[in-house]
């Protein structure tokens, strides 16, 4: 980056003289560390490493930090990073990270986007960790603690992740996105129970997901194209959930066992899209709770016949049944859905 960034008072005349009206005010200038918006988006960064530059620190007063699509290879994490004690929007997406070290960022950072790198681990890696006592042999299962308190969205999709950090402490996480990635895990200490209204992770390789159930602002679950071979057990908040192209046999479990004991219960789901899995039914004790529901789609299973309650469902507009080999839908169900 180029040195007059690192030294904005440089080159300024300062008057004092008793009759400055030729240049009024030239004396009060502000300097790099006023600066609280930083954009250096769609640059390239030359040299050998491309690294960001670690005179970052001088911007005491940094809050949004913006660096998209600028060739970056290589963050100032243990240096820069830990300066910027006021920062809250951090946004390196579409560089060529290959490493984040999420624990070395201030505590009051609040949106985090890496996306679009080609990030293999968002913590330090362990081998550094242990190279300062060559006797210890690296313990693969520790990784440092990464505590976020005000962190409310994490974009870490389309990157080469295989796994998340399994300790985390992100009460206030609204926002999480994983999506393209190669991930067979989801922490639990990435769910807030209290906060989480989004999670967005299609394209990984997900076979289980921890009980969403506990998560009662949650509204939006995108798990389409994993490997699961459960449907996720969700609270009653989520409006909208796909699951497509899994692995899924059936939806029992959708709802924990404590909602479903209650006959009133109803789900506040509106889109629930099932296509591309192994479906050879649709619970019928499921599809009855589902009375907000506008569209359901089951296409590409293995359904030979679907409930006939889904005839009572009051909202239902839209529910694409193609790819399956369902021979005749009967016709009181066609009459109840019109």
């Amino acid at each position: 980056l180029p040195d007059a960034m690192f030294d904005l008072r440089s080159n300024i005349a300062i008057d004092l003289s008793m009759d400055s009206s030729a240049n009024p005010g030239s004396w009060q200038s502000h300097g790099e560390e006023e600066v609280t918006t930083l954009d250096l988006s769609d640059n390239s960064l030359s040299g050998d490493h491309r690294k960001l530059d670690e005179r970052l620190a001088k911007f005491i007063s940094i809050k949004i930090l913006r660096a998209k699509r600028s060739n970056i290879a290589e963050m100032p994490w243990t240096t820069a990073m830990t300066s910027l004690d006021n920062l809250l929007t951090l946004d390196v997406s579409g560089n060529d990270l290959t490493g984040a070290m999420l624990e070395y960022l201030p505590m009051t950072v609040r949106e985090v986007d890496l996306s679009k790198n080609n990030l293999v681990r968002l913590v330090e890696n362990n081998a550094s960790l242990s190279s300062s006592s060559s006797s210890t042999p690296p313990n693969n299962d520790v990784e440092p603690r990464i505590v976020l308190p005000n962190l409310i969205r994490l974009d870490v999709s389309n990157n080469k992740l295989a796994v998340l950090p399994k300790s985390m402490e992100v009460p206030s996480l609204q926002t999480l996105i994983f999506g393209n990635n190669q991930i067979e895990e989801l922490p639990t200490d990435l769910l807030s129970p209290k906060s989480l209204t989004s999670l967005e992770g299609p394209n990984n390789r997900l076979r289980t997901v921890p009980d969403l159930s506990r998560c009662a602002r949650l509204t939006t679950v995108d798990l389409g194209g994993n490997k699961l071979c459960e449907v996720p057990t969700i609270h009653p908040s989520v409006i909208r959930l796909t699951l497509i192209n899994n692995a899924l046999p059936s939806i029992a479990g959708l709802f924990s066992n404590a909602h479903l004991d209650s006959d009133t219960f109803r789900s506040g789901l509106v889109e629930l899209r099932l296509r591309g899995n192994k479906l050879r039914a649709l619970d019928a004790d499921i599809i009855r709770r589902l009375t907000h529901l506008t569209l359901l789609d089951a296409g590409q299973n293995d359904l030979k016949d679907v409930p006939h309650v889904m005839g009572y469902l009051p909202q239902l507009r839209r529910a694409p049944l193609d790819g399956n080999p369902i021979r005749v839908i009967r016709t009181p169900l066609l009459t109840d859905t019109a």
